[in-house]
């Protein structure tokens, strides 16, 4: 598959063009969808680690937001055992949103709500036996929990 080729390549802006155009070309069932703009807001959130200059990786940044949270829209319409996948991909949007955040506080809100979403996650994945998801959702609240160290101001509010 192309598509493949081009995520081996790193070659995630035309990755995500080629699920962009599948989406647009086929009728697929909502879990479907959900899965291709998940990856969508994968491709754009990598893409964003290759920018070049600062708007671009900001472009890129809320590409993957509005992707992820397209998909977390669809999971959230096809069965409740998605419901744990509809969570994932809004935290991945809110971590993903925070590195656009204009400020610590507002960066330290998105961080919060990314921490909340991920933990509800977690309990849906624990209910469902869903391990992959449970640990991709654990690397999530990690990511979260690395950025909101550096943005916490003293040791006592670290260790909380």
């Amino acid at each position: 598959m192309e598509i493949n080729c081009k995520e081996s390549e790193y070659k995630w802006i035309e990755a995500a063009k080629l699920y962009e155009q599948k989406l647009a070309s086929s009728l697929e069932d909502s879990s479907s969808v959900a899965k291709f703009l998940e990856r969508v807001g994968y491709c754009y959130f990598m893409a964003s680690r290759q920018a070049d200059k600062i708007e671009k990786f900001k472009k890129l940044r809320m590409q993957a937001v509005e992707a992820y949270e397209k998909a977390g829209k669809f999971y959230r319409e096809c069965n409740l055992e998605n419901e744990g996948r509809s969570l994932k991909c809004l935290a991945m949007a809110e971590l993903t949103r925070s590195w656009l955040s204009p400020s610590p506080t507002e960066k330290s809100q998105t961080l919060a709500k990314c921490r909340t979403l991920g933990k509800r996650a977690l309990e849906v994945f624990s209910k469902f036996g869903e391990e992959l998801n449970y640990g991709r959702t654990c690397n999530i609240i990690a990511m979260c929990a690395l950025d909101l160290q550096a943005i916490i101001p003293t040791l006592e509010k670290k260790g909380k």
